[in-house]
């Protein structure tokens, strides 16, 4: 039996949403087999499950860092290596030659050309570079379980053509946990991603205005406000939380205490022997590691009767029990800073700075006091944290303010109009990803310190507290002599004070309107598209006009961050009596809580109640933090070992390595020709990885990619122009082209593809156009095609549902792709056809 002429791979690589393994494969073969185009058919798929080994991606490696044990530890700078050197780069040298200087090219080692670009050597390409070159696979990361959808096409007059559909599954290397706790985690590091994100766009406008004192100004704006948010209120969260441990050994029987501080001695310090041993195990005669555990027994039974002793001398057994619990607590601390270091440099010694602090404080009001109040001694050392809280909520507004101060007069500053139109819109990423993570995390503070106070009321005595000095000085309480439980309460609520009631007020305005802005968008979502032209054109027009109008809603809360949050911290903690006791801020008190309450409610429900039979009740929240932590996480580089992107793209390049290799039974030969097939954020992983390995790649059989096996992209949903290219310009630049605009336009050959064909909706709030003018209405009524590239709208409708039923030009367009891949049909050669 011959085997066909010809075998095609199709990639295909899935967007946002909450996506399963295997299904993207199984939607192409549904779009293949329902086809309704001439006399094209497709058979039955066939099913093989595959184990594709995951290996690094060939190319030249920016070397480590050359750093002490320490120093890597306690860093603190979290650029990268190249966006260093192009920052301190002599006046006058370009971007490339600066990093030409940092990374040379090998001893007979060549750059492969990649046609309107720099090569290696631009700074997108070496920021990528530094992304990848410090990740290895390791563990299950080494495999990747993977299906091949085996298939044929046949059509009348045509030679037969064999169709494998792979998958390219990454939602498992990018997305959210599972479980409210897990999911809680990932959410409040998103938004400190986030800050990192505005600061990446920064520094690659910076890197295009070297030694510019406003830039550098205002990076340092940006720099405080960053650091603020993302280390020091989380420190200080958790040192109050710390605090609260406290509260547990008051409820122990007195009988006890000797017992627990004579066991916790014992524990810890054989816990710091058994540390210690292994930590220096191969200094140690290997003889002698078996009865290392008698040492361990000694020392703990050592300490035990020293703790024992102690307790039985000292005057207060609790508060050493409460000293206790508080150094377990503070070890706990430094030891999540220090994970957190690997994602944020700088937040091990943001902990040890907080925990130092706070000790202090504790030690001295405990030791300043006299009788055995240790519970008091902890409200009182909580309290001044929560004073240190405060004002480093109110040091974040103004670095905000000084931030939109500084960024006004830089971007002022750049005068050519396309360069300055790309520096506003790097100005405006870094405000916005500053203003909303804080917003948010300031209410989610309040949030968690509201639950946490309900479920451990109990626990907290009803003895009576006496506020510190600033504290008791305040009208708000020092008419009420409440219990340390009652005290704890109203201190929570009076945080979520009536001026917070009207920044979450203007919140919900800006909210409101995106929200109605974006209606026909999203109500499209969930009816069929409509075929008329009309339609297609209105939807598109309104979804160009709300971009806009969601700026304004940036702007209100922009302006609650930087006028709003320390207007409300002040009065909400100094005496202004006529303010205070205002008749609107009366009627408003009792509000706080309640807004408080039900923005927690809502807030649970939408991160635990975000998949299965009821995962619409969520409003699309679950599927909104999917998308934010899908591009934050295609962008950040720390941890250097295994950020995001290093593991997505070497499975990439991984599978493209094996159908690369692939041959067929009885050795009749590889695949001819590849399609990728890609969705909104799939399109970027495909984008970017493909003009890397144009530009980088020193892998021969990698090689075949665009020279012997022809790759033919075909994108939709794609995000490149309308999100990456405007929120990021100076990072994907090359991702759009406009009169303004800096970069040149997205182009088929810089990715080493024959054929680049764009899909869309007028209605894709993520992505719609990359080469179709801004204006007029030919960019939903034309269907352009030129040489080496095609893009045409599908019609109205949003951002999901092109592989179902309401999209029959997306299966007949990847017929023809598959038709010209087969060597059926020409290439194109028009211009310009109407489409709809």
């Amino acid at each position: 039996m011959n085997s066909p002429e010809k075998r095609i791979a199709i990639i295909a690589i899935h967007g946002v949403a909450d996506q399963k393994p295997d299904e993207t494969a199984r939607r192409i073969s549904d779009l293949l087999l329902g086809l309704k185009r001439g006399n094209a058919l497709y058979q039955a798929f066939n099913r093989l499950d595959l184990r594709v080994p995951v290996r690094e991606v060939a190319f030249a490696r920016v070397p480590a860092r050359e750093e002490t044990p320490l120093a890597a530890a306690f860093r603190m700078d979290p650029r990268a290596q190249c966006l260093k050197y192009v920052h301190s780069r002599p006046p006058g040298q370009s971007i490339r030659a600066a990093l030409i200087d940092m990374c040379p090219v090998e001893t007979g080692a060549q750059e492969l050309p990649a046609p309107s670009e720099d090569g290696a050597y631009s700074l997108d390409h070496a920021f990528m570079r530094e992304q990848l070159s410090e990740y290895t696979p390791r563990d299950r990361e080494r495999l990747y379980d993977t299906v091949r959808l085996s298939g044929s096409r046949i059509g009348a007059g045509q030679a037969s053509c064999e169709v494998h559909i792979y998958e390219m599954f990454w939602a498992d290397l990018s997305r959210l946990g599972s479980g409210l706790l897990r999911i809680l985690v990932d959410f409040y590091q998103l938004l400190f991603y986030l800050c990192g994100l505005g600061a990446k766009t920064l520094d690659f406008a910076r890197a295009h205005h070297p030694r510019d004192l406003r830039w550098q100004l205002f990076r340092a704006a940006q720099y405080c406000a960053e650091q603020l948010l993302t280390l020091a209120v989380p420190v200080l969260n958790l040192c109050l939380l710390g605090l609260a441990s406290v509260l547990l050994p008051l409820h122990l029987p007195i009988g006890l205490w000797t017992a627990v501080i004579a066991g916790g001695s014992a524990l810890a310090i054989g816990l710091l022997i058994g540390w210690a041993m292994y930590a220096f195990r191969y200094k140690l005669i290997p003889e002698l590691w078996p009865w290392g555990i008698v040492l361990v027994v000694l020392v703990g039974s050592g300490a035990a009767l020293g703790g024992a002793s102690l307790a039985k001398g000292a005057s207060n057994p609790l508060e050493a029990i409460t000293l206790l619990v508080w150094l377990v607590a503070a070890v706990l601390i430094l030891w999540l800073m220090q994970v957190y270091q690997r994602r944020k440099p700088g937040a091990a010694v943001a902990g040890v700075a907080g925990v130092t602090v706070v000790s202090i404080i504790y030690l001295l009001i405990l030791g300043g006091r006299e009788g055995e109040d240790v519970l008091g001694s902890a409200v009182q050392t909580a309290e001044w944290t929560l004073l240190l809280l405060a004002g480093c909520w109110v040091c974040f507004s103004l670095a905000c303010l000084a931030t939109s101060v500084t960024g006004f007069v830089a971007v002022r500053g750049v005068k050519p109009p396309a360069e300055h139109e790309a520096a506003h819109r790097s100005a405006w990423t870094v405000h916005l990803t500053l203003v909303a993570p804080g917003l948010v995390v300031a209410l989610m503070n309040l949030v968690l310190w509201k639950v946490l106070y309900l479920l451990g009321r109990k626990l907290i005595p009803t003895t009576v507290h006496t506020p510190i000095p600033l504290f008791s000085a305040l009208p708000e309480f020092a008419i009420w002599h409440d219990s340390t439980r009652e005290y704890v309460g109203r201190l929570i609520d009076t945080a979520a004070s009536p001026f917070f009631v009207v920044g979450i007020l203007a919140g919900m305005v800006a909210v409101l309107l995106t929200i109605w802005s974006l209606i026909p968008v999203v109500l499209s979502e969930f009816q069929k598209a409509p075929r008329d032209a009309k339609q297609t054109v209105w939807l598109g027009r309104c979804l160009s006009r709300s971009f806009p109008v969601m700026r304004i809603s940036g702007e209100i809360l922009r302006a609650m961050a930087v006028i709003g949050l320390p207007f409300a911290i002040v009065l909400t903690w100094l005496n202004w009596h006529e303010v205070r006791n205002a008749e609107w801020v009366v009627r408003m008190k009792p509000s706080a809580p309640w807004l408080l309450t039900l923005f927690g409610s809502f807030l649970v429900l939408a991160l635990s109640g975000s998949k299965g039979p009821f995962k619409w009740l969520a409003l699309g929240f679950r599927a909104a933090l999917d998308v934010a932590l899908d591009v934050v996480n295609w962008l950040r580089l720390h941890p250097a070992d295994s950020n995001p992107k290093a593991r997505i793209t070497t499975r990439f390049v991984s599978l493209l390595r094996y159908l690369c290799h692939w041959k067929a039974a009885g050795n009749a030969g590889g695949y001819h020709a590849m399609i990728i097939v890609a969705h909104s954020q799939g399109t970027v992983i495909a984008a970017d990885t493909l003009r890397f390995l144009r530009a980088a790649n020193r892998e021969s059989v990698l090689e075949k990619l665009g020279r012997d096996i022809p790759v033919y992209l075909f994108t939709f949903g794609c995000p490149l122009r309308q999100l990456y290219g405007l929120r990021f310009p100076h990072h994907y630049g090359w991702a759009r082209h406009d009169l303004t605009w800096p970069g040149a336009e997205p182009d088929p050959a810089a990715l080493g593809v024959e054929l680049w064909v764009n899909a869309y909706r007028s209605g894709d709030y993520v992505g719609r156009y990359l080469w179709h003018p801004d204006t007029g209405k030919a960019r939903w009524l034309m269907r352009q095609e030129t040489r080496n590239k095609v893009e045409f709208c599908i019609g109205a409708g949003a951002h999901n549902h092109y592989w179902d039923e309401t999209a029959p030009e997306i299966a007949a367009e990847l017929d023809r792709l598959i038709e010209i891949a087969c060597g059926n049909k020409p290439p194109i050669e028009r211009q310009e056809i109407p489409h709809l």
